[in-house]
């Protein structure tokens, strides 16, 4: 069996209380495997962006467990998840958040540079 870069058990979230509330994520088990290029697809207000905002650990899950690269990083405190983040994770956002004096390829090459 392969290492697990993501492992998401049982995986909710949900946002607002009472009749305000909406789950957006309901139950999600994703494994993805080291090395593994895995591609999120759906409609437009699927959960896709929420899922990945979860997994980063940008947002916590209101239930379920949550490992990324052996490290349950829904359990972090924010300092902690930031430094995580910082070493082990990478974004290249839709819009917004792109340099625009970069090229494509440049931008995305950004999160791997060790400073900058």
């Amino acid at each position: 069996m392969r290492d697990q870069a993501v492992v998401c058990t049982q995986i909710t979230k949900t946002f607002g209380t009472g009749e305000d509330q909406v789950k957006v994520l309901r139950g999600i088990d994703l494994e993805v495997p080291r090395g593994e290029m895995t591609f999120l697809v759906g409609p437009s207000g699927c959960g896709k962006t929420t899922l990945l905002s979860v997994i980063a650990g940008l947002l916590n899950p209101s239930q379920g467990e949550l490992r990324v690269l052996g490290t349950p990083i829904n359990t972090l405190r924010a300092s902690a998840a930031v430094n995580f983040r910082r070493v082990n994770l990478g974004f290249v956002f839709q819009q917004f958040n792109l340099l625009p004096a970069l090229t494509a390829a440049e931008n995305a090459s950004v999160p791997g540079r060790k400073r900058f």
